[in-house]
């Protein structure tokens, strides 16, 4: 082996050292994957399951490794791509539609994450994750449809979900320095805003993580998420909002409309249905949830929820309800008699 010299733009202008690279292909575009020979020797992380290479080519494992997107820390400036103010209200728009992965940031690391995003231009049927690689950056979407991948065993793949304009993709791999958990592929022509992996790690990531880290710990607890895979239950708890209400609070009116779905976190609420003279009374507790039957329905409240105590909230609204519980539907119209169906 040997090494080459070359002037890293995280190493602030030094000539550094790198061991040699290889290059392969990936899907119908072409992408870079580098591994170094010590890291093909030595390398801890499991194989994963990849697509057979076509005959006679070399197969090579993937490795994964934090300390190699960790180096110069001390160092690390982020990349700045130009944009119009336009495009910075923009980005600004999208990346808090539907995730809270940047909603821990404050204003000026936010505006230094939108700087350093890049657009990126994607054709019809252009590969952009393949599942089992390494991360390198993650994206929003400005326009256009993806079609995401899964593998499912002795099956072929499966679209276990179509991204759009808002949506996020590719942070499951750089948040938990894992292999690529799903494959996208765009359906239409797309425009992306791509975000690198140093600035992701540095400025997005802890905060992130930990948030994540709460509520997926949570809902792991919770008898309904129970048949979700990894992957759909942290989209879930990508999409929650946090709601803290005090004691005596009516969350929930009989008759209103409904707009959101709640998950207790902490904290304890009544439910209420008054039907006539008679009057139905449930005491709900953490990883209880309600709300659900006026936005599976599309129906008013059919009971009213007090808070009992201070409690916490988890939230999804009608809209991404729908798109994250379509799914558990059925489940949740079996547990209506439970949960006196409000």
């Amino acid at each position: 082996p040997y090494t080459t010299l070359f002037r890293s733009s995280t190493c602030r202008g030094t000539l550094c050292a790198v061991p040699r690279l290889r290059w392969r292909g990936c899907g119908q575009g072409s992408r870079r994957s580098a591994m170094s020979d010590e890291e093909d020797e030595h390398d801890s992380v499991e194989d994963c399951d990849m697509p057979m290479p076509p005959p006679g080519a070399r197969r090579h494992r993937n490795s994964v490794s934090a300390e190699a997107w960790q180096a110069a820390i001390e160092y690390f400036e982020p990349p700045k791509h130009p944009k119009t103010p336009e495009q910075m209200a923009r980005i600004r728009q999208l990346i808090s539609a539907k995730s809270f992965l940047f909603s821990s940031l404050d204003d000026k690391d936010l505006v230094v994450v939108i700087e350093a995003m890049s657009m990126k231009m994607a054709a019809p049927q252009e590969c952009l994750v393949r599942e089992g690689d390494e991360g390198h950056c993650v994206y929003c979407v400005d326009t256009g449809f993806l079609n995401v991948w899964k593998n499912v065993p002795d099956s072929p793949a499966v679209i276990v979900k179509v991204l759009t304009e808002g949506d996020i993709f590719g942070e499951l791999s750089l948040l938990y320095n894992a292999p690529r958990a799903a494959t996208v592929v765009a359906e239409t022509d797309c425009i992306l805003w791509e975000l690198d992996r140093d600035t992701f790690s540095h400025l997005v990531k802890n905060a992130a993580q930990q948030k994540r880290r709460q509520h997926d710990n949570f809902l792991k607890n919770v008898p309904l998420l129970a048949s979700l895979d990894d992957y759909e239950r942290l989209q879930i708890a990508d999409a929650l909002e946090v709601r803290n209400e005090p004691a005596g609070t009516l969350i929930i009116r009989q008759g209103d409309s409904g707009d959101y779905f709640f998950l207790i976190q902490e904290g304890a609420c009544e439910a209420q249905k008054v039907e006539g003279a008679d009057v139905q009374t449930m005491h709900l507790g953490p990883s209880d949830y309600f709300g659900e039957l006026a936005l599976l329905n599309d129906a008013q409240r059919a009971a009213n929820v007090t808070a009992m105590t201070d409690v916490k909230l988890l939230c999804l609204d009608r809209k991404t309800f729908g798109r994250m519980m379509g799914p558990l539907g059925s489940s949740l119209q079996d547990s209506s008699a439970k949960y006196c169906g409000v």
